[in-house]
């Protein structure tokens, strides 16, 4: 059986010391890791 997918896409630190964000198959780069307003604003709009 499959493993079910998260309700909210969680947020990953990139190599690059951006946030991350995997929203329907499509990677976003957020800037800064700790700074969650990009965040909120991306989880919004979808």
């Amino acid at each position: 059986m499959p493993r079910p997918k998260n309700a909210i896409p969680q947020l990953r630190l990139h190599s690059s010391g951006q946030a991350r964000v995997t929203i329907e198959g499509r990677d976003y780069l957020l800037g800064k890791f700790r700074e969650e307003e990009a965040y909120r604003r991306l989880l919004a709009q979808f």
